[in-house]
């Protein structure tokens, strides 16, 4: 895979411990040791309404008004190397506040 080889025994162990409910999420391991968790279907759903429930509206609401519906943001990017779907990585965010985080203000892929 294009940020590390997936590590079968930490996948398989949270697949026997029902963590991972969608046999397409894996972890994989970085080159410096780390993990990056790649999650779908159920188990992409599961952390969406996790987050969601922690974050209870956009985080940066703070900073300026809000725009739009609400969606999961990775910080760092999943585009980026540094990202993972757990929930230290994961936040709730407008879709405003999301292109400024992601695509310095571009629709990129939305």
């Amino acid at each position: 895979m294009r940020f590390g080889q997936i590590d079968h025994a930490a996948t398989r162990e949270r697949r026997e411990r029902g963590i991972f409910q969608d046999r397409r999420s894996v972890v994989l391991r970085r080159m410096d040791g780390s993990y990056r968790i790649v999650l779908f279907g159920i188990d992409k759903k599961n952390l969406r309404e996790r987050v969601f429930e922690r974050d209870k509206g956009c985080v940066d609401r703070a900073k300026s008004e809000c725009d739009g519906w609400l969606e999961l943001s990775h910080d760092p990017p999943m585009s980026k190397s540094g990202g993972s779907d757990s929930e230290e990585t994961c936040f709730c965010r407008c879709v405003f506040h999301h292109r400024l985080l992601d695509g310095h203000g571009q629709p990129l892929h939305f």
